[in-house]
């Protein structure tokens, strides 16, 4: 014989009972995940902080001549500087330094835009005369170092002097740092335009690269970068390439929307840079350069003889 078949009516209320207990457990773990997700999203908030900045900002402006006789209502203010800052305006320099001299061969100055959405950067070249003796501004850096003081302010002295205005933050990379980054993110794509061959013993520089777009690995890439001798137009030809590279590293992490591995980016600049920018403040920068347009990216390079 054959076991009873339950009632229709006996099945349902279990049926029901189940049901009801796994929209219970769905709920809950929804709800767990839910608060996770709220929760890492104030960690973030909370750890990406903008950097902190002077709130007034001296603009050095000529004061007008007097002859003598002029009037009361023709004399120069007591101020010969307009002070104020510009919104969600956040400036910066990004110096390469050579690890055999102390030299900065490599000197940016930016400045981020967060309210227009823009990001403007010139790049300084290495023998720009400062204004004092023979020194080029590549070398106040190590000047500063040298004479017992501090070699970023002795170059952020400099630069305002050739920018105008003071530098919010600032980053002294070295080579090794450079290639950490780039071999953290995974490499970049660059189209090297020419061939590369150059060897320095002295310095352990080996250089031999070919022409042609390629996925770059950390090492090479600081060898593109470095590379000068092979140019007809020298250090300034170099600025060119490098300008290239940066555009080169910009398209491919704003088509991405992302910086692929970039706890790991970040975790390298930290240990590896000077800098007065920690970790949020690095979030921040990189946070507001992923909402850019590609458009609204601009290198320029500071003109001299």
């Amino acid at each position: 014989s054959f076991p009873e078949e339950p009632e229709f009516g006996d099945e349902l209320p279990r049926k029901a009972g189940k049901s009801k207990k796994a929209v219970i457990i769905v709920g809950s773990i929804l709800g767990v995940l839910l608060l996770i997700a709220l929760a890492a999203f104030l960690v973030v908030k909370l750890w990406i902080t903008a950097p902190n900045s002077d709130d007034v900002v001296g603009l050095v402006t000529p004061v007008p001549t007097h002859n003598a006789g002029d009037g009361p209502e023709n004399k120069p203010p007591d101020q010969a500087t307009q002070t104020g800052r510009k919104e969600g305006n956040f400036t910066f320099t990004i110096v390469g330094q050579d690890v055999a001299s102390g030299n900065t061969d490599v000197i940016l100055v930016g400045k981020l835009d967060t309210v227009e959405g823009t990001l403007n950067v010139v790049s300084i070249p290495r023998d720009t005369l400062m204004n004092y003796g023979i020194n080029r501004i590549n070398s106040a850096y190590a000047i500063g170092e040298n004479k017992g003081g501090s070699g970023v302010d002795n170059l952020k002295n400099e630069l305002k002097k050739l920018m105008g205005f003071e530098i919010d933050n600032y980053a002294v990379v070295n080579t090794k740092a450079v290639a950490e980054i780039i071999d953290a993110i995974g490499g970049v794509y660059f189209d090297v335009p020419q061939d590369m061959v150059y060897r320095d013993p002295i310095q352990g520089l080996d250089i031999n690269i070919k022409k042609g777009y390629q996925l770059l690995s950390g090492a090479d890439a600081v060898k593109v970068l470095r590379f000068r001798d092979g140019y007809a137009g020298g250090d300034i030809q170099r600025i060119g390439v490098q300008q290239e590279f940066f555009k080169a590293i910009a398209k491919q992490f704003l088509d991405l929307k992302n910086i692929p591995n970039l706890p790991a980016a970040i975790k390298v600049y930290t240990d590896n840079v000077e800098t007065d920018l920690d970790a949020g403040n690095v979030a921040f920068y990189l946070a507001q350069f992923l909402k850019l347009d590609f458009d609204n990216i601009q290198f320029m390079t500071l003109p001299g003889n």
